[in-house]
């Protein structure tokens, strides 16, 4: 069987969305666009085999190669598919991005190629040791992610973006014109979207975690929601919002996080009055209202970073 990625969906003539499962090789979701005499390819998920898939897609959908690839932000689920397009196929990204990525995702793949082959190592001795039928099943999916995971890993090699934008590119065919603009940084130091005016399509990649929780700890969460206000201020108003995580969503989503900070971090004041740590912040149960939410790991990681923000 061929390891997931993504699932792909139609969301208009000629735009496709690429939603990443949970557990997937994708990591996140991304997007094929074809403005008409060019396709392009909005964020290229975490593995090789991620860019490959969605490559192959714009082929079967489309009939061509990609012809255009952007990267939203910096994380690693976002680029390291990168490497797959050809040299002629230019990587679009701001300039913060691109910096971004060249400071910290060898790092990530350094990590990747050391931890995956020991993950699947670990696993490999605790199914030498067991019996029961069942559980030695479980155990072996979970040792054939973690074998492919480790030869992607092995696989990865760091592909930067070749051009870069400040504010605003417009980008046209022969069909549709897309607008790849950045309001500055909330999830990352740097968030570029991809709109389709008039298509009424925003790919907002991880300014929208649509059912998980959002990460928080390597931006600004006002800067964030200010963002908000910019994506409501965009006119048509977009109806479909493609986030980096989770199902599509419209603008109403916002509401999610203008609600999630706000909790957060009263939770990290009430634990600051009663002289509560950082240690204690992580132990704190998932408010009711986000329990249902993917990631609680995340809730834990944001508290960290919530509740070193107010030392500050």
């Amino acid at each position: 069987m061929s390891p997931t990625t993504y699932e792909f969906h139609e969301l208009a003539s000629g735009v496709h969305v690429a939603i990443a499962p949970l557990y997937s090789f994708a990591g996140s979701n991304a997007g094929i666009v074809d403005l008409g005499g060019r396709v392009l390819v909005f964020d290229t998920g975490i593995v090789p085999l991620a860019g490959q898939h969605l490559a192959q897609a714009a082929e079967d959908f489309f009939g061509r190669a990609p012809d255009l690839v952007i990267n939203s932000h910096w994380h690693a689920d976002h680029v390291q598919g990168n490497q797959v397009f050809p040299a002629a196929t230019p990587v679009i990204s701001t300039h913060i991005t691109r910096a971004l990525i060249a400071a910290n995702v060898p790092d990530n793949i350094a990590d990747l190629r050391r931890d995956m082959p020991q993950a699947a190592r670990d696993i490999e001795t605790r199914l030498a040791n067991v019996t029961d039928a069942a559980e030695r099943a479980e155990l072996g999916e979970e040792l054939a992610w973690f074998q492919t995971a480790a030869e992607q890993a092995a696989a990865l090699e760091l592909r930067l973006p070749d051009q870069t934008f400040e504010q605003r590119v417009c980008l046209y065919g022969a069909v549709r014109r897309a607008e790849l603009v950045t309001f500055g940084g909330g999830h990352t130091a740097s968030d570029a979207v991809l709109w389709l005016p008039d298509d009424n399509i925003v790919f907002v990649a991880d300014l929208l975690f649509h059912g998980f929780h959002p990460f928080l700890g390597d931006g600004d969460p006002d800067q964030w929601l200010r963002i908000y206000t910019d994506l409501e201020a965009l006119d048509p108003l977009p109806e479909v919002v493609v986030p980096g995580h989770g199902k599509l969503a419209t603008p109403a989503a916002f509401a999610d996080l203008r609600r999630y900070v706000p909790t957060l971090r009263e939770l990290v004041a009430d634990l600051k009055l009663r002289g509560g740590t950082a240690d204690d912040a992580v132990k704190l149960p998932v408010p009711a209202a986000f329990s249902d939410w993917e990631g609680p790991n995340t809730f834990a990681r944001n508290m960290t970073f919530l509740f070193e923000q107010a030392e500050a």
